[in-house]
Parts: structure tokens; sequence; C-alpha cells
């Protein structure tokens, strides 16, 4: 069902990569480290349904992913970034959860496979770098507005509750939402 005077949007699933395989541990690797930062876009209001729904992914994070060790979830907004990589950066080591585009947030300038992509929706591994012991993640999701949610936040907000981070195999993980 669309609400009327919006647009649809068409979901494609690309799982070519996706393993056929059970992992044979039970042993998961966290994707959401000691330190997750969500860097939303620039614009948003304080009590906007868009920051509403962003505090509703964090309390989310929160319970589903931190329930026996303490987290630290950041979020923040941007105005310019150091895009260089290095013990330096603040986001070094930390899973990053990026909300916007180029024109709104200015650290989706420093993704070189987000400019130009149409994907509303991806992972990669953190350009700023790893945690001492493991591999960090950053989530891009494509939002154009500061007010409304976009199909990309939800699509995010399903997996942060379903942890189907896991069950895809998150290295192979592709999801791209395709805007009309």
């Amino acid at each position: 069902i669309v609400p009327y005077g919006t647009q649809s949007q068409a979901v494609l699933q690309d799982y070519s990569y996706i393993p056929s395989t059970t992992k044979t541990s039970s042993v998961k690797a966290p994707i959401f480290q000691a330190r997750t930062i969500i860097v939303v876009p620039n614009g948003v209001a304080v009590g906007s349904v868009l920051d509403t729904e962003i505090n509703t992914v964090v309390q989310k994070i929160k319970d589903k992913y931190y329930l026996l060790r303490p987290v630290l979830v950041e979020k923040i907004s941007l105005s310019s970034i150091d895009c260089s990589p290095g013990a330096s950066n603040q986001f070094m080591g930390s899973t990053v959860i990026l909300i916007g585009n180029t024109q709104n947030n200015p650290a989706m300038n420093c993704l070189a496979e987000v400019k130009g992509s149409t994907a509303n929706y991806s992972v990669h591994r953190n350009p700023w770098g790893d945690a001492l012991t493991q591999q960090s993640y950053i989530f891009v999701l494509k939002q154009d507005s500061s007010s409304a949610v976009e199909p990309a936040l939800k699509f995010f907000e399903n997996d942060v509750e379903t942890g189907n981070f896991y069950n895809r195999g998150l290295g192979d993980f592709l999801v791209s939402c395709i805007g009309p």
C-alpha cells in the first residue's frame, strides 16, 4: 500500500553472491562495534518524523546487539569531515551508519563507491580503518529528505530487528533499492 501523494519505489535484491551454506560456528562476529556512529543528514529537525525514526533505530540497535556490554551509539551531524583514514579519524574502528546523500551529508563524499551509485542501501568495509582485532563496517542509507523517512532506513531497521546481516553473510550482503 502506497500512501496518497507519495511515490512508490521498486526493491531489487541481488543474492547471487550469497553463500548457500550455513556457518558451522555459533559464534558471530559483531557487526556493531562498541562504538557506533550514526551520521544524520544536515537539516534534520529535532522531533521530526525522521529524527524520531532514527532514534527508534538507535534504541533497537542498543536493545538487540548490546544487551551484555556497554555501548556508545552517537548520533551526529557534520558540516565537514576529514576523509583520510587513520588513528586520528573519529570513525576509525567504529561501525558507521551514514544517512543522507552527497549534498546533505559530507561523509558520503569520502566514499568513491557511493558517488553516482543508484543503490539506496549498501554495506562496505569502513574506509577510515578497522578496529584493532576485527573488521569495521559502514552502512550507507540514501536519504534525500531531511524530514520524511525513506525506504532505505526502513529496510535497515528491519535488518536490525531480524539480524539478517548474519543470515546473509555480511561480507556478501547487497541490497539495492532503486528509485523511480
